[in-house]
Order: C-alpha cells, then sequence, then structure tokens
C-alpha cells in the first residue's frame, strides 16, 4: 500500500493492521485512528475502545498510565474539536492560479506557491501550515522556505494570517535544546475562476502537481 503524503484513510487502515514501536508518533496515531473511526460513524466510547485495543498489540515499553491519557486527550481532541478526515482528495487547479504562480521569479518560489496553493484547497483558505510540510513537498532547505514565504507575501499572493510564534522551550542545563512553535496561518489572495487545467489527488510531493499542468 503507497501511503503519499496527506491521505489519512489509508493511513488509519495500514496503522490498525500492522504495528508500530511506540515513540513520539504515537499521540499522531491515536489521532489518525481516531478520526477515521470517527469518519465511518463510531462514537467517541467506541472509538477509544477500538483504539486502547490496538494500543494493546504494539510494542510500548512507556509507562501504560501514561499512554492511556494520551489515548483519551487525542480521541477528545477528535471528536470535542471536530478534527477533519481527509481522504478522497481532488482538487481543482484553475488556468489564472497557474498563470499567476509561472510570472514568480524563480523554481523555488514556484514549487512553494504551488505547494500552498494545493494546501489550501486541501484544508481551506485559511490555513496553517508548518515549515516542515513545505520541506517534504518541495525538498527545498527551511531557511530558503522561509525567505521565499517573506517574497510571496510581497507579491500579493499569500497574506500571513498569523507568524509562527514561540510556544514553548525545552531548556537542558541552562541551554535551550528544542523550540516547538505555532505554525504560520496563511490565505491565498488569488481566486480560482474560469478555466480548470487540472483534477489533482494526494500527491507524494509538490513535482506530482507541476507535472500534471504542464
Amino acid at each position: 500500500m503507497i501511503i503519499k503524503l496527506f491521505d489519512e484513510k489509508k493511513r488509519a487502515i495500514k496503522l490498525l493492521n500492522g504495528s508500530i514501536s511506540c515513540g513520539k508518533n504515537l499521540r499522531k496515531a491515536f489521532i489518525t485512528i481516531g478520526k477515521y473511526c470517527k469518519h465511518i460513524g463510531l462514537n467517541k466510547e467506541r472509538t477509544s475502545d477500538l483504539v486502547l485495543d490496538w494500543l494493546k498489540k504494539q510494542n510500548c515499553s512507556s509507562e501504560f498510565d501514561s499512554v492511556i491519557k494520551d489515548l483519551e486527550k487525542a480521541v477528545n481532541s477528535v471528536y470535542k474539536k471536530d478534527y477533519i478526515f481527509i481522504h478522497d482528495i481532488n482538487v481543482k487547479i484553475f488556468k489564472n492560479e497557474v498563470d499567476f504562480i509561472n510570472e514568480l521569479k524563480s523554481r523555488g518560489e514556484k514549487n512553494i506557491a504551488f505547494s500552498l496553493l494545493y494546501l489550501s484547497k486541501i484544508f481551506g483558505n485559511s490555513f496553517y501550515c508548518y515549515h516542515q510540510t513545505l520541506h517534504r513537498l518541495t525538498k527545498l532547505s527551511i531557511r530558503h522556505i522561509k525567505r521565499v514565504i517573506k517574497k510571496l507575501e510581497v507579491y500579493g499572493f499569500i497574506d500571513i494570517i498569523r507568524k509562527d510564534k514561540g510556544k514553548k522551550i525545552i531548556f537542558k542545563n541552562g541551554k535551550a535544546i528544542k523550540r516547538y512553535s505555532y505554525p504560520n496561518t496563511y490565505k491565498i489572495k488569488i481566486d480560482g475562476e474560469g478555466e480548470v487545467i487540472c483534477l489533482v489527488g494526494d500527491i507524494e510531493d509538490i513535482f506530482d502537481l507541476i507535472n500534471l499542468i504542464k
């Protein structure tokens, strides 16, 4: 089963049918499975039971009580905040959007712009996006991505509704070793209208989209 970047249905089914080592991605697994269960109509209590049954089959060395608390928080968040379950992606790319992006100066600007456009059609306009997600889509460095985003704002392609702010800094021996940040929240300022060039499903990277519109 090929798992692309945004296909949560395939990812959830793969998780349910397989196993993982309990680590930093365990909460993400709880969220993914929880969203899938909610999508197929299970209530919160049934979802919690199913995720717990799945957890018992995993290779987990963490303290079980702590993991159970994470599981309960994750499932509660899925239902309380009504998390979106991403599946059957089929977004429209319009000619006027492509024409605007093709007028940008550099390949990096075009790749980041197409990535943000694609993400806006999946998550809605406005949407938040981590720099790491753009890195996965474009293979560009985080430093380069930050420079390009500033340019795209100047060009009038995006509004940055909220810029990343420090959320939490972890210190060790008086030295900051890790910094967690909120992602930027973006709004695409170009309204897609007129001729539809292509319909795009889930992708592995932004070059899947670029190859479709050539």
